[in-house]
């Protein structure tokens, strides 16, 4: 087959990628013309390569996210701490913004259940999954937030996971960052971060911002309130109840209803 480039924002190229993938499994569910835009951009418009692409992300929504309900009890056991939390504030733009936390990890060693909460929070970010008090990004695209107050050798994901999580994040949620924004990254995080640059595809990195005056660089991407907020160290009265929070997603049944039970 013959290489086609692109222009990824033409309507032409969104229609052919979308005609392309149609008879894949979950494709009429899943493929708007807005997620075809972003395995376009995120292939430098190679249409050969984004449907490629797109092809390995039904295929792998199809095995990972078809059960995602059914391991709920991993989710709600991994993230019992809030070390992954959509917010409940948007910035300065309206985006949706997921803060990631290290210092509360509380099951570094359980590779399947961490990517299971990254998947089920990315889906929740996203729009994946209808959740009160997320609304839907104005451009489809999100901020992250790592705050890395309290990193140390023994919240330090295995470099598998760590590989597992930038793989889902790139391959399968493609120009859905806006900004990775890192907060009080310690000496010991750029080491690993030195380790990792030669996996992160050069879109990705262009996004990741090493913030060094925390409260300057929030206030230009959030309202007030939200940096007070991101201000307090993860964990400390911060208002984490994880009940309240998986409350919030209709589909995700609770611990103690019928349904989990049966499960």
């Amino acid at each position: 087959m013959t290489t086609t480039k692109a222009d990824p924002a033409s309507p032409a190229a969104v229609a052919a990628l979308m005609e392309r993938v149609a008879a894949q499994p979950g494709a009429s569910e899943w493929v708007d013309e807005a997620c075809c835009r972003r395995y376009l951009v995120a292939r430098q418009g190679d249409e050969d390569k984004a449907t490629a692409m797109l092809c390995e992300t039904l295929d792998w929504r199809a095995q990972f996210l078809s059960g995602l309900e059914a391991r709920h009890r991993d989710i709600r056991r991994a993230n019992a701490t809030g070390k992954l939390r959509v917010c409940s504030f948007a910035d300065r733009e309206g985006r949706p913004v997921l803060r990631m936390a290290p210092r509360l990890e509380n099951c570094r060693n359980e590779h399947d259940a961490n990517l299971n909460n990254l998947v089920y929070h990315m889906e929740r970010l996203t729009g994946g999954r209808s959740v009160a008090g997320v609304p839907p990004s104005p451009d489809g695209k999100a901020i992250i937030v790592m705050d890395f107050r309290g990193f140390s050798m023994f919240n330090q994901p295995p470099m598998r996971t760590s590989r597992a999580t930038l793989a889902i994040l790139q391959n399968h949620y493609p120009e859905r960052a806006h900004k990775f924004l890192l907060l009080h990254a310690p000496a010991l995080f750029h080491a690993f971060y030195r380790a990792m640059w030669r996996f992160i595809d050069p879109r990705t990195r262009e996004k990741i911002v090493f913030v060094k005056h925390d409260r300057e660089a929030l206030e230009r991407h959030f309202e007030p309130s939200a940096v007070e907020w991101l201000s307090a160290a993860p964990g400390e009265g911060d208002g984490w109840d994880a009940d309240e929070y998986f409350a919030e997603d209709d589909e995700l049944p609770s611990l103690t209803s019928p349904r989990a039970v049966l499960r």
